[in-house]
């Protein structure tokens, strides 16, 4: 069984409707037989097939999610990303289009319900408690000693203890990839509606942990106003949502989520008092990791692709 399951069938195995393919995009794909080709329809078995496949696993995270069953943020990233996938993959012309738009509407909903719902490393691990991502401010409350002779003793560290340390990975360097692996996860939603709302077809990684692409299509369904109104709605829940989650492991100092105008600019806003210019509200979660701001800005592309698709309506 091919990696789609099955599900989802190849082009070659049957032909699109001569009007579901922009003629030249189409000439270009089916004269190049060295890579592959975006999904343009489905056999009612494979649409039946796909339906209960998606649905198992849709229902599998709710009922993990209600049971804390997820494991670790990792690990549920890995079922969630192939999800993504498959749905992205479904075809974007009528009568399929609808399908794909209701599964993704309803992921998108869910999935920041069950990221927020486990903590950035895993309560099992020992370092869980200094696994906070690095930030610039004020050391906190006890960390450091005021000088006073009046203090806890602590018992010298035994060879085993410090053989532990020396051996268990940095916390903080843990931390930041799985931020990393969570923003990525978040990022390939963003690209994948942006696909969607362009009516593009969409095309898996070749590998895993590579990027999938968005490819033109003809004749592409559209996503209906209330779907647009919905998705609108989902998406300020779930910012507001992943920034309470990540407060706890940040230094985001009177940030606020950003708010879109009508053109669909996008502007952060920092409200506390006081801040000079110099005074820096992100962190970095390694070399070059600025993921406060990609908190704030989540899912701006979705935005901006609602906004300007409302701006050509008038």
């Amino acid at each position: 069984m091919s990696s789609q399951g099955g599900y989802l069938v190849e082009q070659e195995a049957v032909d699109a409707p001569p009007t579901s393919l922009n003629p030249s995009l189409s000439a270009s794909l089916r004269t190049s037989h060295s890579g592959p080709e975006p999904l343009l329809r489905l056999t009612p078995r494979q649409e039946g097939r796909l339906r209960a496949h998606l649905d198992d696993k849709l229902l599998g995270l709710e009922r993990d999610e209600r049971k804390n069953a997820f494991g670790s943020l990792p690990a549920l990233i890995a079922r969630l990303t192939p999800i993504l996938h498959l749905i992205l993959q479904i075809p974007p012309p009528e009568p399929w289009s609808a399908l794909r738009i209701s599964y993704l509407l309803s992921f998108t909903g869910s999935i920041t319900t069950y990221l927020t719902s486990l903590p950035l490393l895993s309560a099992s691990s020992h370092f869980y408690a200094h696994a906070q991502l690095p930030v610039r401010g004020p050391a906190p409350s006890g960390a450091v000693s005021d000088g006073s002779e009046s203090h806890t003793p602590q018992s010298p560290a035994s060879a085993s203890d410090v053989s532990a340390s020396l051996s268990s990975p940095d916390p903080q360097a843990v931390a930041g990839r799985t931020m990393r692996q969570v923003l990525d996860l978040l990022n390939l939603v963003d690209k994948g509606w942006q696909a969607v709302l362009c009516g593009e077809a969409w095309l898996p990684p070749p590998e895993l942990g590579g990027e999938g692409k968005a490819i033109k299509v003809g004749f592409a369904g559209q996503v209906g106003q209330t779907e647009r109104i919905r998705l609108r709605s989902i998406i300020i829940a779930a910012r507001a949502k992943m920034l309470a989650w990540a407060r706890t492991y940040g230094q985001f100092r009177g940030a606020s989520l950003p708010s879109s105008s009508q053109n669909g600019a996008v502007q952060n806003e920092v409200l506390a008092s006081g801040l000079g210019e110099a005074d820096e509200v992100t962190a970095d979660v390694g070399p070059g990791w600025e993921w406060e701001n990609e908190i704030l800005g989540m899912w701006n592309g979705i935005l901006g692709v609602l906004a300007d698709d409302e701006h050509g309506e008038d």
